[in-house]
Parts: C-alpha cells; structure tokens; sequence
C-alpha cells in the first residue's frame, strides 16, 4: 500500500512543481509590470486573479522543497487576494475586468 508521500512523488515530479513554482514567479512579475505600466489597477480583478494565481503556483512549489517564510507569504498573499475579490466593485458587479 502506497504511503501519501509515494502517492505525491509519483503523480508530480520534483521538475513539475519547479516549473509551477517558477511560472508563478513570472505571474508575480507580469502583474506588478501591468499595474506599474498603468494596464490595469490595483482593485481590478485581473490583478488580483493574476496574483491569487501566483501565489497558489509558488505554494504548491514549496510542497517540494518546503521554506516557512516563503509558506507565510503566499497564504497570506492568497488571504489579502480573497479580501480584494470580494472588496472588489466587479464582484459587486459595479465595474470592468481591468
């Protein structure tokens, strides 16, 4: 009977979490880029998926190779993000996607 651990190592490899984590540093980087360049706002729910997103890709990076600090940051990274959504005046339907 597999353990969860082997369950884990044979679904995802060690190389698929890397890319995850790495794609979503690229994530962070593309969406404070958009928001820098005046392409979309710091309320828009596009800024606030790309980085929800981000923060999700880098959390499940670190399922391989665990760092607390980093851990912290992207929950509440993910935590702020919910707060966003739902502060968000396109969740309440009062405005655009960017």
């Amino acid at each position: 009977m597999q353990t969860l651990l082997d369950l884990h190592q044979a679904i995802i490899s060690s190389y698929t979490l890397e890319v995850c984590g790495l794609i979503g540093a690229a994530i962070y980087v593309m969406s404070y880029g958009l928001l820098s360049v005046g392409m979309v706002k710091g309320d828009s729910p596009l800024y606030i998926l790309l980085n929800t997103v981000a923060a999700l890709c880098v959390l499940l990076s670190l399922t391989e190779d665990f760092n607390l600090a980093s851990a912290i940051i992207q929950v509440t990274w993910v935590g702020f993000s919910v707060i966003g959504i739902i502060r968000s005046p396109a969740f309440r339907g009062d405005a655009e996607l960017s």
